[in-house]
């Protein structure tokens, strides 16, 4: 029994010594395996004669342009790879970046020819991943990277050429793009993920984002810098926003000071509010779907010096919100062949709105009312279909505005109410004391128009 009981103490003894030694090799081993880790120098190219220099291969043509490959760099004094004031093309690829205080790639000042910035890892910068300043050159091609960890993934600031921003992923970035004042940009087809602000786009003209997907987390503020968001856009004319997802955010979409913008074919759910719309006038909302959204699936709001210049909501799905579309103030709107359903309220104008149009749209199983007039005057309500909205009220549709129509007055139509005895006139409740006097037999067939 002893003999037993001193092998089993040995066997103990030997075990950790051993598990000592393995210990104190990795707290030896680790260390040295980072020092002896080869990274290469920070680049720094500030004329077209550096290229020769850094003898890259290639001629700096569009056709055969210097290729800047392979490079795994961490520098926290410079950034990794610095080009400014060329005139000669050039790819940077398969590039490993990163950094704790410097950007990644930094280019500026570069002209007439073609960029393309491809298959590179670039993480951990506390400043900016990509920066592109003040660019005039040909076209410029950033895709297929993964960002991660900066503080602006890309940051396009005064750039003066076509770009494409395509097919990149971005994570856990403050900004995962910025552009600002940089006309003719493509962003399409990337990945955001858990960014605060998937876009940030300020004065900007003619751009494209599209094909999109942002995956976010809901921040509660009030402090509209600190809100999270999909798509944040502030001022800018002609931009074509669709076929995105926002998913998670305080704001699905936040538009501001948009002009002349089509806004179409993109999917906002589970944020707080879905589309988010501020001093935005002339432009199409069209064939979006706004889906379980806390508070607005789509808010549009407008002062008295945006009045003059309407809005046009088409052919959106909006389903489960408490508001499915919350308007403060504008003129000759249009909603039309809208699905409005399973939301608290479906419409509700909540300041003076004039001459707003709501027309052939289906307001289906709204829990209060399908829509409420608390304000405004002049509109225009005919041609909808009303079903099962308010079930415990006395009408689906409450008016408290001045002078609203629930009627066509030169086709004598007016809605479609499910609830109406088909007899008579269908009241609308409200101290408008407003009346429908030509209700539907039947509902209004909206096929194929509602998506």
């Amino acid at each position: 029994m002893k003999l037993k009981q001193l092998n089993l103490m040995n066997k103990k003894v030997i075990l950790f010594a051993s598990s000592f030694v393995i210990i104190i090799a990795v707290s030896i081993l680790v260390p040295l395996l980072i020092i002896l880790e080869k990274f290469d120098k920070p680049i720094r190219i500030t004329s077209n004669a550096h290229f020769y220099e850094y003898e890259f291969p290639g001629e700096g043509s569009p056709a055969n342009p210097f290729i800047i490959e392979g490079y795994r760099i961490r520098d926290k004094n410079e950034p990794s790879i610095f080009i400014a004031n060329v005139t000669l093309s050039f790819t940077i690829r398969n590039c490993i970046l990163s950094s704790i205080s410097n950007y990644g790639i930094y280019i500026e000042n570069f002209k007439f020819r073609t960029a393309n910035i491809s298959y590179n890892s670039i993480n951990s910068h506390s400043s900016v991943g990509i920066y592109l300043k003040e660019t005039e050159c040909s076209t410029i091609i950033v895709a297929n990277n993964t960002l991660k960890d900066n503080l602006n993934g890309i940051l396009i600031l005064n750039c003066q050429n076509e770009a494409l921003i395509a097919n990149n992923t971005f994570e856990n970035s403050d900004l995962g793009i910025s552009i600002g004042n940089s006309p003719n940009h493509e962003i399409s087809n990337n990945f955001f993920n858990q960014n605060r602000v998937g876009i940030y786009s300020s004065s900007n003209v003619k751009c494209t984002f599209s094909n999109n997907r942002f995956f976010g987390t809901i921040i509660n503020t009030t402090d509209y810098n600190k809100e999270s968001c999909g798509i944040k856009v502030i001022f800018g004319n002609y931009l074509n926003i669709s076929n995105n997802l926002c998913d998670g955010f305080t704001k699905g979409m936040h538009i501001g000071n948009l002009l002349w913008s089509n806004i179409t074919s993109n999917t906002c759910k589970n944020n707080i509010d879905g589309i988010s719309v501020i001093r935005a006038s002339t432009n199409i909302f069209e064939n979006n779907i706004c889906t379980q959204n806390e508070k607005y699936g789509l808010f549009l709001y407008r002062d008295e010096e945006m009045w003059g210049e309407h809005v046009s909501v088409l052919n959106n799905s909006i389903s489960d919100n408490k508001y499915g579309i919350y308007l403060e103030g504008g003129t000759a709107d249009f909603l039309c062949f809208n699905n409005i359903s399973n939301n608290d309220y479906g419409i509700f104008v909540e300041e003076d709105h004039v001459n707003l149009n709501i027309t052939y749209n289906n307001f289906k199983g709204n829990k209060k009312w399908a829509i409420y007039l608390k304000s405004g005057y002049s509109n225009k309500i005919h041609h909808n279909n009303f079903l099962n909205n308010n079930i415990e009220g006395l009408s689906q549709a409450r008016d408290e505005g001045f002078s609203h129509i629930w009627y066509d007055v030169v086709a004598l139509v007016g809605n479609f109410w499910s609830d109406w005895n088909q007899t008579g006139y269908y009241y609308i409740e409200g101290s408008a004391g407003s009346i429908d006097y030509y209700p539907l037999l039947n509902p209004i067939f909206l096929f194929p128009y509602l998506i």
